[in-house]
């Protein structure tokens, strides 16, 4: 498939910080056993601003055992995100998102060694590494998802 420029990404968090858990295969702090990460890891503190990485709208809002509360938003074309231990959501099921509109507060949430915020960003069902989608522009990523 070839990206268009349809899609732009936006940091979640107003600073932007050191990412304290990459995408791929780790060993999970709590779990102790080798485990796909298909996010990254922010370190911020509980009740930071979390903002949608695109347009896009809520398909997705509830709580579990290991994501905490948690977010998914569907944007155009295939493209979703996902945002894990949050420690309030401030939208609903349904709700038109803007880039960059505040959607939750980060939090310490479900399996979490910390505050954190977890973003995952997918396309078309398939995790991709969050890190070059939010620095990369379109053009960049039509290369890398030929």
């Amino acid at each position: 498939s070839i990206i268009t420029d349809e899609v732009r990404f936006v940091h979640p968090i107003e600073k932007k910080v050191a990412v304290s858990s990459a995408f791929g295969l780790r060993r999970h702090p709590i779990l102790g056993r080798y485990i796909e990460h298909k996010g990254m890891d922010l370190p911020v503190p509980v009740g930071s601003p979390v903002m949608s990485v695109a347009d896009g709208e809520v398909v997705e809002r509830g709580h579990d055992r290991r994501a905490g509360n948690y977010l998914t938003v569907r944007h155009n074309d295939g493209w979703y995100s996902r945002y894990l231990h949050l420690n309030t959501v401030t939208v609903r099921k349904g709700d038109r998102l803007s880039a960059g509109e505040t959607i939750a507060t980060s939090g310490n949430t479900g399996l979490s060694t910390g505050p954190h915020l977890h973003l995952e960003i997918g396309y078309k069902g398939v995790a991709l590494d969050p890190a070059p989608l939010l620095s990369g522009s379109p053009m960049l990523l039509a290369r890398r998802m030929r």
